[in-house]
C-alpha cells in the first residue's frame, strides 16, 4: 500500500468516526460498514477532541461577553447540536428502561422506544444541570480544558473497555448514522 493510499484509508476511518458521533456531513466516498466502523474506533478520542474543542472555543468566546453560566449553557447547546445529542439519547433510553421495570426484556423494549419517558427526562435534566453547574464553577480556561478532556476521554475509555467496538458493529449493521449523506 502506498503512503497516499494509507493516508486516504486513515482519513476514511477518521471521517467514519466523525459520521458516527456527530451531525457533520461527510463525503459519499467515506461510505460505511461494520468493519470500517470497528476500525475507526481508534479515532473516537480524536472526534472527542474536535467536539470538545469546538465547545471550548465557544465557551471561551462567549465568556468574553457573557457570564460564565451563560457561556457554559451556550457551549453545552453547541456540543449537543454538533453530536445530535447522541450520548444524551442513550442516557435517557437507559434510565427509561431501568426506571420503568425490573424485567430485563421489558426494559430493553422500553429502551428501544423512541419516546422520552419520565425517568429519561429526569436523568437528562439532572445530568445537564450537573454538567453546567460544574463547568460554571470553574474558570473559563479550566472549563475549556475540562470540555476537551471529557469529550476525548469518554470514547477512548469506552473503546478500551470493550476491546473491540461490538456495539458499534451492531449499530452499523442496522443503519448508518441518520445524518449519513448518500
Amino acid at each position: 500500500m502506498t503512503q497516499a493510499m494509507g493516508l486516504q484509508h486513515e482519513l476514511r476511518l477518521f471521517l467514519t468516526a466523525i459520521q458516527y458521533f456527530t451531525r457533520v456531513p461527510v463525503p459519499d466516498w467515506v461510505g460505511h460498514s461494520a468493519a470500517q466502523l470497528n476500525a475507526a474506533a481508534r479515532y473516537f478520542p480524536l472526534v472527542g477532541i474536535v467536539v470538545g474543542g469546538v465547545g471550548a472555543l465557544v465557551l471561551l468566546a462567549a465568556s468574553n461577553v457573557l457570564s460564565v453560566w451563560a457561556a457554559v449553557v451556550i457551549s453545552t447547546a453547541v456540543t449537543l447540536f454538533l453530536t445530535g445529542a447522541f450520548h444524551e439519547d442513550g442516557l435517557a433510553d437507559t434510565f427509561d428502561g431501568i426506571g420503568a421495570t425490573a424485567d430485563r426484556d421489558r426494559a430493553l423494549e422500553i429502551m428501544k422506544d423512541s419516546r422520552l419517558g419520565t425517568f429519561g427526562a429526569l436523568a437528562l435534566t439532572l445530568v445537564l444541570m450537573l454538567k453546567v453547574a460544574a463547568l460554571a464553577e470553574m474558570a473559563a480556561g479550566t472549563a475549556a480544558l475540562a470540555l476537551i478532556s471529557g469529550h476525548a476521554l469518554s470514547p477512548g475509555v469506552r473503546s478500551s473497555l470493550s476491546g473491540e467496538c461490538s456495539m458499534c458493529v451492531k449499530m452499523c449493521q442496522r443503519s448508518p448514522s441518520p445524518w449519513y449523506t448518500s
